[in-house]
């Protein structure tokens, strides 16, 4: 039985989904939509990471999440198992096939039962194994892996050419070359007389020129495909230019890769981005956090605890939901208007009688995608640990 569904890595699902610069949504929200109707939701999280395990160790802990589906799926009898024990045949099959350059560090895959599966996805990071059948996907661990990673461009600025590739942290794929020759500069050995100045102008003109070639063809490939950042290798005497002609672009900003030397291999630019990309993600964690402590200590357009976040998710106010980390946690849902609570008997918008919901913060993270807002899960402790561990920026004040 073959992978029936869709497959992708994240930066291919992005190439096919709406477009737009967040990776994370867009394939988030692209995994609800396949599954929406399906029900029961079989959610699997591989850890494939080869640089902590051999193939042999991989394949051995898929066997064992496939008994562990096979457990949880007893109410649909031998005839439903069947159709998912043919997705972990298949998924095993594929986790064989991985090999060389770019190779995934875990894989999320949703299948169901009636129709097999219905999306895997590549992700630059290893998940805690697990494996889940229920009414819904199970998303936080996709989220959990996929936001420290942005979709990006890197510009590899050899002597004798210029290549652009895009990643989202997981494989490089090329997007272009340009075969001109990089410029170098003249090096200063003293006295200069007039005409090792006129040298030294037109090597400066050249690469100026050439630079600027380099930022416009950029900004061409962006505007097809909008990404989030971009990051540079060049050698060090050209880094300070290279990035002030990228500075052209605002909507890209774009960092040195300071790590990599003139004819770095592939694997190692990559490992050097997510490197990168990880300070990157923890700088940024703490920024926005900081900003919700004060935004919602001055009254404003942020709030913190689950309660006052369940609140401002009801009247549809969540924009921005930041969570430390994954939890599964108690609370209660309403079966007519879908209201969140935590231990309310009455639902607070319609007063229905509330229902038990057992994993409030996977139904809060869905219902914050599902209306256009963003999920952030840090994935590490923050100063959110004294507000519940999560908060949120919101579209307006409550």
């Amino acid at each position: 039985m073959e992978l029936a569904g869709e497959h992708a890595s994240a930066t291919e699902t992005l190439g096919r989904g709406r477009g737009g610069c967040n990776v994370v949504r867009t394939v988030a929200k692209r995994v609800l939509e396949q599954c929406q109707g399906q029900d029961p939701i079989l959610s699997v999280y591989v850890d494939a990471d080869r640089t902590r395990k051999s193939p042999k160790e991989t394949l051995i802990d898929l066997k064992n999440q496939a008994r562990a589906a096979r457990e949880q799926s007893s109410p649909l009898g031998e005839e439903g198992w069947k159709k998912l024990e043919g997705v972990f045949d298949s998924l095993a099959l594929r986790l064989e096939g991985f090999a060389g350059e770019g190779v995934p560090r875990g894989v999320a895959l949703f299948a169901s039962p009636r129709s097999g599966v219905l999306e895997t996805v590549d992700l630059p990071s290893s998940p805690k194994p697990s494996v889940d059948l229920r009414g819904e996907p199970r998303i936080l661990p996709l989220l959990e892996a996929l936001c420290p990673y942005r979709d990006s461009w890197i510009l590899v600025l050899d002597r004798q050419q210029s290549t652009f590739y895009r990643t989202h942290g997981e494989r490089l794929t090329l997007q272009w070359e340009m075969g001109e020759e990089l410029p170098r500069k003249v090096r200063d050995a003293g006295y200069q007389g007039g005409e090792e100045r006129r040298l030294e102008r037109r090597v400066d003109e050249t690469l100026q020129r050439h630079l600027r070639s380099v930022a416009a063809r950029l900004r061409e490939l962006n505007d097809q495909r909008p990404a989030e950042r971009a990051w540079v290798q060049v050698h060090r005497d050209l880094a300070e230019e290279t990035l002030r002609a990228l500075g052209s672009i605002p909507s890209l900003p774009a960092r040195w890769l300071q790590g990599c030397r003139e004819g770095t291999h592939r694997g190692e630019l990559l490992e050097e981005a997510r490197t990168e990309a990880l300070r990157c993600f923890f700088e940024e964690g703490e920024e926005l956090v900081s900003r919700i402590l004060e935004e919602s200590s001055a009254g404003g357009t942020a709030t913190l605890g689950l309660r006052s976040v369940l609140a401002a998710s009801n009247q549809g106010a969540v924009h921005q939901l930041v969570l430390e980390e994954q939890e599964v946690r108690n609370g209660k849902r309403c079966p007519a208007c879908g209201a969140l609570g935590l231990d309310e008997t009455e639902c607070p918008l319609c007063g229905t009688f509330m229902q038990e919901e057992a994993d409030l913060w996977e139904v809060l993270a869905r219902r914050v995608l599902e209306r256009d807002g963003e999920v952030l899960v840090l994935g590490r402790p923050s100063a959110l640990r004294d507000h519940d561990g999560l908060g949120a920026r919101l579209r307006f004040a409550l």
